[in-house]
C-alpha cells in the first residue's frame, strides 16, 4: 500500500522516497564532504605543511589549531556544495544530465578558486585590504605554484561534488528497500 510518499513494507519498516530536493540537498553535504576531504589530502600532499588550515583556524580564533582549521574547511566545503545543490535546483537544466553536472561542477570549483580563494580569503581574510587587490589584475599572481595547486584543488573539489550530486539519487534508488 503506497501512502503519500511513504513505502510500507512492513509495520517495523518503513522506506521514505526523499523529494529531489533532498536529494540534491543530500548530494551537496556529501559531495561538499567528499570533496572538501579530497582537497584537503591534496593540498596536504602538494604542500607538505599545515599552514593552510592555521590559517582558516585563525579566521574564528586567535591561536592556531589544525583540528579547528580542518573542521571549518569541511564546514566550508559542504556549506559551498549545498550551495551548488541549491543551484541545480534553482537552475535544474544545469544538472539534466552527467556530463553537464560534472562541467557544472567544475566550473563551480573554478568559480570558488576565483572568489572565495583569491580574492575574498586575500582580501579580507589575510588582512590585506582592498587597496591591496591590485593583484587580482596581475596574471603573474595567477600563475604562483600555489595558485596552480590551489586551482587543482578547487577543480577536485567540483568534479567530486558533481559526481555526488549526480550519482546519489541513483545509488540511494538501488538500495532502496522494496
Amino acid at each position: 500500500m503506497k501512502v503519500s510518499n511513504i513505502d510500507q513494507k512492513n509495520a517495523e519498516v518503513e522506506v521514505v522516497n526523499p523529494s529531489l530536493f533532498q536529494l540534491i540537498f543530500l548530494g551537496g553535504v556529501i559531495g561538499g564532504i567528499a570533496g572538501g576531504l579530497a582537497f584537503g589530502i591534496l593540498l596536504l600532499i602538494q604542500s607538505g605543511n599545515t599552514d593552510f588550515f592555521l590559517s582558516v583556524s585563525n579566521l574564528f580564533v586567535k591561536f592556531d589549531d589544525v583540528t579547528l582549521g580542518i573542521l571549518s574547511h569541511i564546514g566550508f566545503a559542504i556549506l559551498f556544495g549545498i550551495l551548488f545543490g541549491l543551484v541545480l535546483i534553482f537552475l535544474p537544466q544545469l544538472g539534466s544530465s552527467q556530463p553537464i553536472t560534472v562541467v557544472t561542477s567544475l566550473f563551480w570549483g573554478f568559480f570558488l578558486w576565483v572568489i572565495a580563494a583569491n580574492v575574498i580569503f586575500r582580501v579580507f581574510f589575510e588582512g590585506l585590504g582592498l587597496e591591496a587587490s591590485t593583484f587580482i589584475f596581475d596574471l603573474d599572481y595567477w600563475l604562483l605554484d600555489f595558485n596552480i595547486q590551489s586551482l587543482t584543488q578547487h577543480l577536485i573539489y567540483g568534479l567530486l561534488l558533481g559526481l555526488t550530486t549526480w550519482n546519489l539519487p541513483k545509488i540511494l534508488e538501488r538500495t532502496k528497500i522494496n
